[in-house]
């Protein structure tokens, strides 16, 4: 028995002999060859028996084949034939790889993409993540592997290690490329919230913007006037004297694969109230006169006030008495 075959890597030039031999009651004489030339059979340590047997073999300098058949030939003295068994060495080259991303090399933020490593069929290559910790993938006996990266929220970038042969061999080689998936950040938009105003007056507004947002625009479901609509804190004058405007802040649309987004804020706008406390009247002292006070707009009621005291029959009351308290001169009501 020559002993099992073995794989060894491309820079290896020595193995170890594992052969057996069954005792043979007859003289006999064992011979190693190889099939081909330039290597050297050495012998080990021990009984020159298992010497012969468990030496060493010395590949021929700068092999460059795939594979070395070495036959153990046992012959016996007074008989006829030979009795021979091979084993072969084979010559892994280097394992290698290299990385490539094959899904969408920019991506917006909270999504994923794909990477894909080829190499050498059947092996075993690590790599890391932005420089983590260490995880491995194995190639299958197309030599690819295909990886999904899952939701990325920033700039990441696979780094290959190394690479090895998965089960015949240790045999590994260090490995130094890499593949970045550039990620984009979402534009994020808030209009900001909801604001009361009288007709007629202004607001101003409180919007704004983040991720790869760099502007935005406001516009209404409504007329009205905006001082800046690409401003974040336009002002706003609504046109309707009464009911709700609906605003919407929209980002800009980014370069890349993220879309615009938008936000809303509600306005309700208030009839301004109005008011008339009547004409000018004129009255004796100690006598009262009729207050003709009318409201309107948004106005429900109204109350009185006196800049010289007097008294009211009812304040709040449009059409309230009044008797004023001096005996001469001016009273201005409110």
């Amino acid at each position: 028995n020559a002993g099992p075959d073995l794989y060894i890597c491309s820079d290896d030039n020595q193995i170890d002999l594992a052969a057996t031999v069954q005792v043979i009651k007859k003289p006999y004489v064992l011979n190693w060859s190889a099939s081909v030339s330039g290597g050297t059979f050495n012998s080990g340590s021990g009984s020159p028996l298992y010497s012969f047997l468990n030496g060493t073999y010395d590949l021929p300098n700068n092999y460059t084949g795939s594979s070395i058949t070495l036959t153990l030939a046992t012959t016996i003295i007074g008989c006829d034939g030979v009795i021979t068994d091979d084993m072969t060495v084979y010559i892994l080259p280097d394992p290698t790889a290299t990385i490539s991303v094959t899904g969408a090399s920019t991506i917006c933020e909270n999504n994923g993409s794909e990477i894909t490593i080829t190499g050498t069929p059947e092996t075993t290559v690590t790599y890391n993540i932005n420089g983590g910790s260490n995880q491995t993938t194995n190639l299958d006996t197309s030599g690819i592997s295909v990886i999904n990266t899952g939701v990325l929220s920033s700039n990441t970038t696979y780094n290959l290690i190394s690479s090895s042969y998965t089960s015949v061999t240790p045999c590994n080689n260090s490995l130094s490329s890499s593949a970045t998936i550039t990620v984009n950040p979402l534009p994020t938009v808030d209009a900001g919230s909801a604001q009361d105003v009288c007709s007629g007056e202004s607001i101003t507004l409180n919007g704004t913007i983040g991720g790869g947002a760099s502007n935005a625009t406001w516009s209404s479901n409504n007329s009205g006037t905006f001082s800046n609509q690409n401003s974040l804190n336009s002002t706003y004058t609504p046109s309707i004297s009464s009911g709700t405007v609906t605003l919407t802040l929209t980002t800009d649309d980014p370069s890349g694969p993220c879309n615009a987004v938008s936000d809303t804020v509600v306005i309700t706008v208030f009839e301004a109230p109005t008011v008339d406390a009547g004409s000018a009247q004129e009255v004796c002292s100690g006598e009262s006169i009729t207050l003709n006070g009318t409201i309107g707009g948004g106005a429900t009621s109204a109350t009185w006030t006196s800049d010289s005291g007097g008294t009211f029959s009812n304040q709040n009351s449009l059409n309230s008495t009044y008797t004023p308290s001096i005996s001469s001169g001016t009273v201005t009501l409110t």
